[in-house]
């Protein structure tokens, strides 16, 4: 994990972290250390691709969020959103 990415958790101590894609995307690892930064168990959403990842994320959304991004998911800067 970058050292800017670290002190970025250890400053804002979150209450909870959610990783979003499979381990060959973070590594296991990498959720490891994520574990130092919160006191609830790190969460990992993960579909068999970046579409399916999203639909797992957008699952965990209650209904009626008034605002909603939609991208085609082909490019590096869609898939990023």
């Amino acid at each position: 994990m970058p050292a800017a990415t670290a002190a970025e958790l250890s400053r804002l101590r979150p209450g909870s972290i959610v990783v979003l894609g499979g381990s060959g995307v973070v590594s296991d690892q990498v959720v490891t250390q994520l574990g130092r930064y919160t006191s609830e168990p790190v969460a990992r959403l993960a579909g068999s691709d970046r579409y399916g990842t999203a639909a797992a994320a957008s699952g965990e959304f209650s209904p009626g969020v008034p605002v909603v991004y939609v991208v085609t998911g082909e490019g590096y800067a869609d898939a990023l959103v």
